[in-house]
């Protein structure tokens, strides 16, 4: 959480540095551990606390900041980039209501998303909703990603139960 950057990985650099046998040592279970130099694809300084990340079909990584209480949107590599932006480019931040853990775009994690909505599960809404009992709940928020073309939109905004919000 303490590291701003967000680091992309290669799956093609991945299967090379596999077969090449491009190791820097093993775990304590003896399986290989890859060198980060050989998988790195590139690097986004997004901000403060980036935690999880999701993908839309237009090249661009999104990425949860706990500490920013934000959402990260940035461009890919350019073999999957689908624009004209540069690659490993920051492209906009947008503010959560409050230190955002988990994100999840519709479809986001299967081979077809369909770059409309993501939903920010974050982890406390402190004085944002009425306290139930000792606890203040936590809150989803509902952002439009306008097909991955345009500027990220907060649109709804609603409180959950209890606990630390996942999937």
């Amino acid at each position: 959480k303490l590291d701003p950057t967000a680091t992309i990985y290669s799956f093609d650099k991945m299967q090379k540095a596999i077969e090449a046998k491009d190791f820097e040592g093993t775990d304590p279970f003896g399986v290989p551990i890859l060198k980060f130099d050989s998988v790195m694809a590139g690097q986004v300084e997004v901000g403060a606390g980036p935690l999880h990340t999701q993908f839309d079909s237009k090249g661009h990584g999104y990425t949860s900041m706990f500490l920013a209480s934000a959402i990260a949107k940035f461009t890919l590599g350019e073999d999957v980039v689908t624009t004209d932006e540069e690659p490993f480019t920051l492209i906009e931040t947008i503010p959560v209501h409050y230190n955002i853990g988990h994100l999840a775009t519709t479809e986001g994690d299967t081979v077809s998303p369909d770059d409309n909505y993501m939903v920010a599960l974050n982890k406390w809404s402190i004085d944002r909703y009425a306290p139930l009992g000792p606890l203040h709940p936590q809150n989803f928020q509902l952002i439009d990603l306008k097909g991955g073309e345009g500027p990220l939109e907060l649109i709804a905004d609603m409180p959950i139960g209890i606990g630390e919000p996942h999937y």
